[in-house]
């Protein structure tokens, strides 16, 4: 899992600890929206599309992988405004 924070260069998360930790930090942070804005799926891949307002405004897109279910690969980007 790559993601947008901390600058300059974001994260990358390689196993399923660090992923869970990841999702579940974005998740649970009250201070957080997260929309999502559009989803196009292809098969065993997605690209979603969202926005995350609160204490960080972004715009960003996610690239996944899903195999029996599980995600087991994410990229994502984002751009402040």
């Amino acid at each position: 899992m790559e993601g947008t924070g901390p600058e300059p260069d974001g994260n990358r998360g390689t196993d399923y600890d660090e992923c869970l930790a990841g999702w579940q930090g974005l998740a649970s942070d009250p201070a957080i929206g997260f929309t999502v804005e559009h989803v196009d799926i292809d098969g065993d891949r997605a690209v979603i599309r969202w926005r995350i307002t609160g204490t960080a405004n972004y715009r960003g897109v996610n690239l996944m992988r899903v195999r029996d279910g599980k995600i087991v690969e994410a990229l994502g980007y984002g751009k402040r405004p």
